[in-house]
């Protein structure tokens, strides 16, 4: 039932560059054979939700993940939830997903939040997942919260709107040159075990650190 391994940063673009950042996560979406708009603006939106502009992500787990009945191999991080009043509790040495690829994270994404899962909040929101227009954005994060996908209240349907909204004007803002570097970069990395170029030399967090965030992800 998998093994507990060292916790490997893999950031899919450099921190806080935010146009990068929408870029290559699209493009990744695209390569995988993604070729709804709207489903990959909410799925961009969503792991930088999780992962933040700052990139805190590792084994490829964009979608902040919890291991539940992962069966592959898992890494520890620190986390904190928030309960039924909004109040934050730590949760140490929480376990996550260890994915081996972003292909790997993608198809764990498209498997749990589908019109056969288990949740009826988790099958609505593949619903407005795949839906056009702007307007199932905040339908499709609060269709995720009814299932219990995440404990923080704060950020609401609307919150999760406008971080689509931004994600789709850094993708109309783009360069002809930031796309093909975008496609490049999703080419190669793709179906990669390990990130390459500058993100390439593998960075070990500590197991146990800290992070932010207030997400119960569940398997």
């Amino acid at each position: 039932m998998g093994t507990l391994i060292a916790a490997v940063k893999t950031p899919w673009g450099e921190a806080e560059n935010t146009r990068e950042l929408v870029l290559n996560m699209d493009a990744l979406l695209r390569r995988y054979g993604i070729v709804n708009a709207d489903q990959r603006a909410r799925m961009t939106a969503h792991a930088l939700f999780a992962s933040g502009w700052k990139q805190k992500i590792w084994h490829f787990n964009a979608w902040g993940v919890k291991r539940g009945s992962w069966p592959g191999d898992y890494y520890q991080m620190n986390t904190q939830e928030a309960d039924d009043a909004g109040n934050l509790y730590s949760v140490p040495g929480a376990e996550w997903r260890a994915f081996t690829s972003w292909k790997e994270a993608i198809d764990d994404f498209l498997t749990r939040i589908s019109p056969t899962a288990e949740r009826e909040g988790y099958r609505q929101a593949s619903a407005h997942l795949v839906m056009e227009g702007p307007e199932h954005d905040a339908q499709y994060w609060d269709a995720l919260g009814a299932g219990g996908y995440y404990t923080d209240k704060k950020f609401k349907g609307e919150n999760f709107a406008s971080l689509a909204k931004r994600v789709r004007t850094e993708l109309a803002a783009a360069t002809p040159e930031q796309v093909t570097s975008a496609e490049a970069f999703a080419m190669t990395n793709i179906d990669a075990g390990a990130p390459r170029g500058w993100w390439s030399l593998a960075l070990f967090a500590v197991v146990g650190g800290s992070i932010a965030w207030l997400l119960t992800r569940k398997g």
